[in-house]
């Protein structure tokens, strides 16, 4: 007996009518929707998958999906996966990319192709598949949750990996959070003042939101005229100092404002956007400059390329620009992969910096132009790193 209310398909399903795996994966389900006081399940139309670089899960996390898979399942919803600990292609130069880690990695993949998902390997599942308004999902990535949330206008909370994993077995995920339209609605206005469109400092106010505001699903008001890249890694900061799961950015984001209940009023000045975003710059030569935490899409590697032509001469340190390889194809086609490693700037395809191996061994600085790559970096590895506008970056690495 369960607690929430299921439908015929689901109590089979739970049941072990419609196989191991389905089973195993409604349990899961409905256990954690008790938890978190659900009612019923909710059908998902599409699913993304976090924590599969082998650096994270190693061998207990291969093992897992593999068992999943050997007991039958499939994935029953459009599924991606998020990025690896290496470019398989092109794994030249990603510290502790070992031949054994490139295996072990290539396992994880190809067991979840085997279920279903697609081999696309990106924190940006929206530049992969279609995603529309007011579709509910299970992602577990967390600058995607927020995007997906702010700026599409789905509806998705912030899962861990292997609970994204079974949603999309089951197809299913439970109807708490922000899949409840009550529970978007935003109780504290941040008012940003002198705002300009730029990545770094995008990434600025994400964070400072996310660290001030009292209440989930903040609304940012002040940012007109904000562009899509800004809005991704403004989430993408949101989500990392806050774990928030959206903002509510008024004339982008579907909510209804008319229903909100403000509480909490902050306002952001543009002399505290610059203040914080000048502890941040680097002090020193980076030894490596990092962009694509998220994953970039073709009209940040367009404004690379014009930036690093424009300035002239070639990168002297490492720089790296991480996408997928939908986006890194498309690229190839228009020429900007050519472009940019003309002045020694290196597309990856499938990995990020924040997820590969090795990097804590080599005591690297690392700079970028995103707070959650900055946040990660130290978090998780230990370096030394920086954020500064991608303008400043290249000036900085093509002197």
């Amino acid at each position: 007996m369960t607690g929430l209310y299921l439908t015929k398909q689901e109590e089979a399903a739970l049941n072990g009518e419609k196989g191991e795996a389905v089973k195993i994966a409604m349990e899961v389900i409905v256990k954690v929707g008790e938890a978190l006081g659900a009612g019923r399940l909710i059908e998902i139309n599409h699913a993304h998958i976090s924590g599969i670089s082998y650096n994270n899960i190693g061998e207990p996390g291969l093992k897992f999906i593999e068992n999943i898979r050997s007991k039958g399942a499939r994935f029953t919803v459009p599924t991606t996966i998020n990025p690896i600990g290496v470019d398989l292609e092109d794994p030249a130069g990603i510290p502790g990319a070992t031949r054994e880690f490139i295996m072990k990695q290539k396992q994880v993949i190809d067991n979840l192709a085997a279920m279903g998902a697609k081999p696309v390997m990106t924190c940006t599942p929206y530049y992969v598949d279609e995603v529309k308004p007011g579709w509910h999902l299970a992602w577990g990535e967390s600058s995607a949750v927020a995007y997906a949330n702010t700026y599409i206008g789905a509806w998705t909370n912030r899962e861990g990996g292997p609970l994204a994993l079974m949603a999309a077995i089951a197809g299913r995920t439970y109807y708490a959070g922000v899949h409840i339209p009550e529970n978007r609605i935003p109780r504290t206005v941040f008012t940003v003042h002198g705002y300009t469109n730029d990545q770094a400092v995008a990434s600025v106010i994400g964070s400072i939101v996310a660290r001030e505001t009292k209440y989930k699903q903040p609304m940012i008001e002040g940012v007109e005229g904000i562009r899509e890249p800004e809005i991704k890694t403004m989430c993408a900061a949101a989500g990392a100092a806050g774990n928030l799961e959206m903002c509510v950015i008024p004339g982008i984001t579907k909510v209804d404002t008319s229903k909100t209940a403000i509480e909490e009023k902050v306002d952001i000045e543009q002399n505290d956007l610059e203040a914080e975003l000048d502890q941040y710059r680097p002090t020193e030569r980076p030894d490596v400059v990092f962009i694509g935490c998220p994953h970039v899409g073709i009209e940040e590697l367009e404004e690379a390329a014009k930036l690093a032509i424009s300035h002239g001469g070639q990168a002297r340190n490492h720089f790296w620009i991480a996408t997928s390889r939908n986006v890194y194809n498309k690229a190839l086609q228009l020429g900007l992969v050519e472009k940019l490693r003309e002045r020694n700037i290196r597309v990856l395809r499938d990995t990020c910096i924040v997820v590969s191996p090795g990097w804590r061994e080599t005591g690297y600085t690392v700079a970028t132009n995103s707070y959650k790559t900055m946040f990660y970096l130290k978090r998780i590895h230990g370096l030394k790193a920086y954020m500064a506008p991608l303008r400043e970056l290249i000036d900085l690495s093509l002197r």
